[in-house]
């Protein structure tokens, strides 16, 4: 008991319900002190894992708990402000996404990273853990579909959006759209910076946002290749995470709504990619068993980036590993500052949706702050 990591989690709402899971399935953390405001929560979160004696009745009083790590699972907006605090105190930080809605405090916590080499921080964008991304990722660091000259990551999808829930439709609204596109098109392209980020937005169709949850996002990398994300977040017409990643060896999709057997799952159709130095340049078919060698299938039970599960699978992998950087002194490569780039181009897309035009990166901090007051 006295080498496990104690832990505090703030927030035990949807997410925060499941990463409070994972903290207590890691053999190495045990779980210290919760601070969830709504009584309804607290009470789901009591009956589903037994718990009592746990709660606390403050932000403040759960950083005084003497733990040594933090999963913040709060409403956008305090994610800034709550990240901060803690690691102004020397406490390591497992953040859901966005890190932050103020540019400032993104700042602030790049900063403290840097700072703070004996700190672990972590930013949940969870797609990252996804065995089909996983897998993509490694395809093209082995460059088999050449150099990428476009890559699409759509995101429209749903946000439920009910009672309490409303705080999701303002400025707190930041990283519900594009920030999981964003992110993992700036993960496959590794190798590239952003030059420049153009967006336009629109306003709802049904649901009244304070803040437009419609973009089309282009980004411009320095090689040149062209990014293009639209995103929509109040759409009724289902999730959809379609990729079309071209490059001049070959081509990878990924089409969430493409026909997968009601009967068979391994006839399936989602994804589909061909090189020129792998595949002879042949259409591989590696979900679906009659369009290609067995040696060419993937494994049935692999996870994708529309998989309802993804949720309960993947935030123990990420609990695992913020928990394995503590134990081994290491920054996690999803880090306030190793991952500062994802959340630097999502403000990006903000201003230039308010400007209506391009968007240089690096950011200026005062050229954010007078578009997004």
């Amino acid at each position: 008991m006295n080498n496990k990591i104690k832990f505090g989690v703030v927030g035990a709402g949807w997410m925060g319900t499941e990463l409070i899971e994972k903290v207590i399935l890691n053999p190495d953390a045990v779980l210290n002190g919760i601070y969830e405001p709504e009584s309804e929560n607290v009470k789901n979160v009591k009956r589903r894992f037994s718990l009592d004696n746990i709660f606390v009745e403050s932000y403040e009083e759960l950083l005084e708990k003497g733990i040594d790590a933090l999963v913040i699972a709060s409403p956008n907006d305090l994610h800034g402000v709550q990240s901060i605090e803690a690691m102004e105190k020397g406490i390591h930080v497992f953040c859901e996404k966005p890190a932050a809605t103020k540019f400032d405090n993104l700042l602030r916590q790049k900063k403290l990273d840097e700072l703070n080499p004996n700190i672990v921080t972590f930013v949940d964008y969870i797609l990252q853990f996804d065995d089909m991304e996983k897998k993509l990722h490694q395809m093209l660091e082995q460059k088999i579909f050449g150099e990428i000259s476009h890559i699409q990551i759509n995101y429209p999808h749903a946000i439920n959006i009910v009672g309490k829930k409303m705080w999701k439709t303002g400025v707190e609204a930041i990283g519900m759209g594009p920030i999981h596109s964003v992110h993992l098109m700036l993960w496959h392209l590794s190798d590239h910076k952003i030059e420049s980020v153009f967006a336009s937005s629109m306003q709802p169709q049904g649901k009244q946002y304070k803040v437009p949850p419609i973009y089309d996002v282009h980004i411009q990398f320095d090689n040149g290749t062209c990014g293009i994300i639209p995103c929509n977040i109040e759409t009724p017409n289902g999730y959809d995470v379609y990729h079309s990643i071209f490059g001049t060896e070959g081509w990878f999709v990924f089409d969430s709504q493409a026909y997968v057997s009601p009967d068979d799952p391994l006839i399936n159709f989602k994804i589909k990619y061909k090189s020129r130095i792998t595949t002879n340049d042949k259409w591989i078919y590696p979900l679906h068993k009659n369009l290609c060698k067995p040696s060419e299938l993937w494994p049935q039970n692999m996870s994708f980036p529309d998989s309802g599960d993804i949720i309960k699978t993947k935030t123990k992998e990420a609990i695992d590993h913020f928990v394995d950087c503590i134990k081994n002194g290491t920054k996690s490569p999803l880090g306030f500052n190793n991952s500062f780039r994802s959340a630097e181009a999502v403000f990006a897309i903000l201003v230039s949706a308010i400007c209506k035009q391009p968007v240089s990166l690096p950011l200026d901090k005062d050229f954010v702050n007078r578009h997004l007051k």
